[in-house]
């Protein structure tokens, strides 16, 4: 009902919020989306190498092809693990900067309070969004983004190379 229109407002405009935040490292989030368009790229290449090496080895019995495709997958497990380690770089790096970002705008608006709020809040419980509450919170938000990236990214990529391997 109206409760319900009223939470999700309040979460798209919490949203909003975190996103405008994150707004500063785009360009880092560009590098780490296209880092991890490179690992699913991997990703993807690993199984079909390996495919071909068992072809080469057992059905075709053809020791060249069989070289060239674990060269091949060596080769593409390496660039996986290299563009994997670049997008978790990058996603930590707007992680912590973000958390800088929301503990300053916290800090702000903490002092921008009247006196008589902090009669009424306990210290602890401004040290504790201060430092836990602000990092738990950045800390999901880059989770969850990584993960959401990843694993749309690696979706397409999959579904792209079956289709193009099955005709």
């Amino acid at each position: 009902g109206a409760g319900e229109a009223g939470d999700r407002r309040t979460q798209y405009a919490t949203l909003a919020g975190l996103l405008r935040l994150s707004g500063p490292d785009m360009h880092i989030l560009a590098i780490g989306f296209m880092a991890g368009v490179g690992s699913a790229l991997g990703n993807s290449f690993i199984p079909y190498f390996s495919g071909k090496i068992v072809d080469a080895a057992a059905i075709e019995h053809n020791h060249d092809k069989f070289r060239t495709n674990i060269q091949y997958l060596v080769v593409s497990a390496v660039l996986c693990a290299v563009f994997t380690a670049i997008r978790g770089g990058m996603f930590t790096l707007c992680c912590a900067r973000l958390n800088v970002r929301i503990r300053r705008t916290l800090m702000q608006s903490l002092l921008r309070q009247e006196v008589g709020f902090f009669d009424l809040t306990k210290t602890g419980d401004i040290t504790s969004r201060l430092s836990s509450d602000t990092t738990t919170m950045s800390d999901q938000v880059s989770l969850n983004v990584n993960v959401l990236m990843r694993s749309v990214v690696q979706m397409i990529i999959v579904l792209v190379f079956m289709f193009l391997a099955s005709w």
